[in-house]
């Protein structure tokens, strides 16, 4: 039964850690799409004045 409880928590664990780093490189590719975006943007608004 321990096994198994093991394998359990490890299962777990490891399912956590993939969506945490999935989460973060979520975070950081919308960080950076962001800054993309906001720098095209302001050069737009400068270029076209």
């Amino acid at each position: 039964m321990s096994i198994g409880v093991l394998n359990r928590d490890g299962i777990v664990t490891i399912i956590g850690f993939i969506i945490g780093l999935t989460g973060i490189l979520i975070t950081v590719i919308i960080i950076i799409l962001g800054q993309i975006f906001l720098e095209e943007t302001l050069s737009w608004l400068f270029f076209s004045h």
